[in-house]
């Protein structure tokens, strides 16, 4: 077994308002073997980010209670 083949999944965090989308590409991305966390609501994502390891966050911009960009940067200040 290799090295890469050792390690632990990437871990996900999708953030999306539109639901069809945001399984199609929860599915997608499990299938390559990511761990992925996903919900519909930014303040839904913070808690999720706390609970978990987080290495790649895919926000929407325009959420309906949340602004993704804010929403990256408290996701920073929560994990630096």
């Amino acid at each position: 077994m290799s090295a890469t083949e050792k390690s632990a999944p990437i871990r996900l965090l999708m953030v999306d308002d539109d639901k069809t989308l945001l399984e199609m590409m929860k599915q997608r991305f499990e299938r390559i073997g990511m761990k992925v966390v996903a919900t519909t609501k930014g303040l839904d994502a913070l808690d999720l980010a706390e609970d978990e390891r987080i290495d790649i966050a895919l926000l929407d911009i325009n959420l309906p209670d949340a602004n993704g960009l804010e929403l990256l940067a408290k996701l920073k200040e929560q994990h630096p």
